[in-house]
């Protein structure tokens, strides 16, 4: 998607309404999502960047979820 004004006016809606939702602003679950997100994404870049297996590995929500699995399976 094309990034334009009127998608970061409502990206940054969505973003302030999820926000108003939780109890605390110190504690959001969106810091723990950006977290996990990170964790999940790293290792997959770096392991592919020793071992590339083509010009490009799209990390969609499966590849992300998959890896986070395996890390914290046991």
């Amino acid at each position: 998607m094309d990034n334009t004004a009127e998608l970061a006016e409502v990206m940054v809606g969505t973003s302030e309404a999820i926000t108003r939702l939780h109890k605390d602003r110190k504690a959001l679950i969106t810091d723990h999502l950006s977290a996990l997100v990170l964790e999940g994404t790293g290792p997959l870049m770096f392991h592919e960047a020793s071992e590339p297996h083509g010009p490009v590995l799209w990390l969609n929500h499966d590849i992300i979820a998959k890896q986070l699995a395996r890390l914290h399976a046991g």
